[in-house]
């Protein structure tokens, strides 16, 4: 599930999450951001490391972002994607914050992980019907740290419309959206480099402390064994989080 190309694993051999071959998941991309901005940018998945944009803040466990600052990844938008995260704000939300995406203000939506500023955590898709979104309310706090999993995916003709989800899990997991709505015509991909923070939007430049982002192939789906695998993968980031001591909710 993950590959091992770690220069840091003699450091530190449990740098991520635990592998379970009976997964079958693909892993793009395997962002740890708990150890320091120059482990934060290897992708632990194989693929090219990521590009420091602004001053990312290192902290306990996890990297600070604000102001733009961000880490550019060469993972590129696609018809299916899988977004897990693992964040937290850092002070009540005035505008915002993106968590990882594509989103570029509103000119071009594309896809995106983010805090909104009535302190909710929300995904969101851009498709030919317009942007789908959800939110998650958080209620008890909004600097608890949250395991959010976004997954989008198209259906072509003749079903021809767009499915996008997300669950989410804290103290207590569970579905937040297990369906959003089924708009017209089919998700369009943004023809950009996910980030993780963010310098696309100039509205969504909150405080917000990451600790680690994956990107997934094969988890787009809403349907039973695909939220079997999610729950599974989600599961192995909460024993990730326990290592790194990070309370979830």
């Amino acid at each position: 599930m993950i590959k091992a190309k770690d220069p840091f694993a003699g450091i530190d051999s449990a740098w991520g999450v635990t592998p379970r071959p009976e997964l079958c998941l693909e892993l793009v991309g395997a962002f740890d951001l708990s150890q320091g901005l120059e482990r934060a940018v290897i992708n632990h998945a194989g693929g090219a490391p990521a590009r420091v944009i602004g001053v990312p803040v290192p902290q306990a466990n996890a990297l600070r972002f604000s102001g733009g600052a961000c880490l550019e990844t060469e993972i590129f938008d696609t018809e299916e994607v899988c977004i897990v995260s693992v964040s937290r704000m850092v002070a009540e939300p005035v505008n915002g914050a993106i968590v990882a995406g594509t989103y570029l203000n509103n000119t071009s939506p594309g896809t995106s992980v983010y805090y909104t500023s009535g302190k909710s955590l929300r995904v969101s898709a851009d498709t030919a019907g317009g942007l789908l979104s959800s939110s998650r309310v958080l209620t008890t706090s909004y600097s608890e740290w949250w395991i959010n999993l976004f997954s989008a995916i198209y259906e072509p003709a003749p079903a021809d419309r767009t499915v996008i989800n997300q669950r989410g899990y804290g103290a207590a997991p569970g579905v937040l959206a297990p369906n959003l709505a089924n708009g017209p015509g089919v998700r369009r991909p943004a023809a950009r480099k996910f980030r993780i923070g963010d310098d696309y939007s100039a509205t969504f430049r909150d405080a917000v402390d990451i600790a680690a982002v994956f990107f997934v192939k094969g988890l787009g789906e809403y349907e039973t064994p695909s939220i079997a695998l999610k729950d599974a993968f989600a599961a192995d980031v909460a024993a990730w989080c326990v290592r790194r001591s990070i309370t979830l909710g």
